[in-house]
């Protein structure tokens, strides 16, 4: 859905919209009294995270060409895996001097120096054939798929097996994930995950590594 609101919309307007809301949520999560709410704030930094993610490939891919553009995907992804290294260790760091609180805040200079960038740099443009925003497919594939599979195999874990409650959320999600797949096959071109995109097979091969991953 994020990829297809900045098609519609904008791509540097959402990317931006985005890191906004993950800064904002940053902050809130930073002064959250009890856990109950700290886990909301973490929801909708996560939802920042959808929007601005897909539009930061896409901008990369409308801004360069050829073997330029493959570079510049290689060091975004180098940057992605490099802050994934790095940050446990830094959070780690600040959680033992600072505070778990810190680890928040460090994220706003970072989201001002990102939007400042790409208001001054980055060309708001949209994709030529605007994607419609496939609700229906995203609602089934986040909101039951995804959610139920990954609480019920938590739940799994934490209780060392698998019983009835943590079953039936499972089932649950596994029937939505395949009521997903009907419905992207019944939208074609217009859904949120075309499936003629898995007639590749690097597509399908890097995908199920991904999965693995």
């Amino acid at each position: 859905v994020g990829g297809a609101l900045g098609d519609t919309f904008g791509r540097r307007r959402i990317f931006t919209l985005g890191i906004a809301i993950f800064g904002v949520a940053s902050i809130i999560c930073a002064v959250a009294p009890n856990l109950p709410s700290l886990i909301a704030c973490r929801l909708l930094e996560g939802s920042g995270a959808a929007l601005l993610m897909p539009n930061s490939l896409a901008i990369l891919g409308a801004s360069f060409t050829g073997e330029r553009r493959g570079k510049a995907v290689g060091v975004w992804a180098a940057a992605s895996a490099a802050a994934g290294a790095e940050g446990p260790v830094i959070g780690g760091w600040l959680i033992d001097t600072v505070g778990w609180r810190s680890i928040f805040l460090i994220n706003l200079p970072l989201a001002v120096s990102a939007i400042t960038l790409a208001v001054r740099y980055v060309h708001d443009d949209r994709a030529e054939t605007p994607r419609s925003l496939d609700f229906v497919g995203a609602g089934l594939a986040a909101a039951a798929a995804l959610a139920s599979l990954t609480w019920g195999l938590t739940t799994v874990s934490a209780d060392k097996g698998l019983g009835p409650a943590s079953g039936a959320v499972l089932a649950g999600g596994a029937a939505a994930l395949g009521a997903f797949l009907i419905v992207e096959r019944r939208n074609g071109e217009g859904a949120m995950l075309p499936l003629a995109l898995f007639e590749s097979r690097t597509f399908a091969g890097l995908t199920l590594l991904t999965l693995l991953l």
